[in-house]
């Protein structure tokens, strides 16, 4: 395979992924909103307490920035704030179950690219309105 041919699949497979996740994850184009979802998940996975001040000051956006697509998730039902039971003035962040069911279905397409596997079939993928996660779109 020629390097051209390379670079051509790799920018296609971020391609992929990228509309996967637009599809899935409904992060509407914008990267901050799909940072914050990953940050979630890979604390969650880790088994790690996440913070709204640790998030925000992980992330390489302004707060206010992040403020409006923070509270655009809480409100959809995407991600859960709760009191520490430690200090109340400490809010942690968790996946709802929306989101670990989408982010299952969504590194199973991203795998499926890795592997050469069939990937995840567009019709059996939940999509969201304006008020959260709901149907199911039905694509080709």
């Amino acid at each position: 395979m020629s390097t051209n041919e390379c670079s051509q699949r790799v920018i296609e497979s971020i391609k992929s992924i990228r509309d996967q996740a637009g599809a899935v994850l409904d992060v509407k184009a914008s990267m901050i909103r799909l940072d914050i979802l990953i940050a979630v998940m890979l604390a969650y996975a880790a088994r790690e307490t996440l913070n709204v001040k640790g998030l925000f000051a992980e992330l390489p956006y302004s707060d206010m920035g992040l403020r409006y697509h923070f509270r655009e998730l809480l409100a959809t039902g995407w991600i859960e704030m709760k009191t520490s039971d430690e200090d109340a003035r400490r809010k942690l962040i968790y996946p709802t179950e929306i989101l670990l069911q989408r982010f299952e279905t969504f590194t199973a397409g991203v795998a499926s690219l890795q592997w050469g596997e069939p990937s995840v079939a567009y019709n059996q993928v939940p999509v969201t309105n304006h008020n959260g996660p709901s149907a199911v779109m039905h694509a080709e």
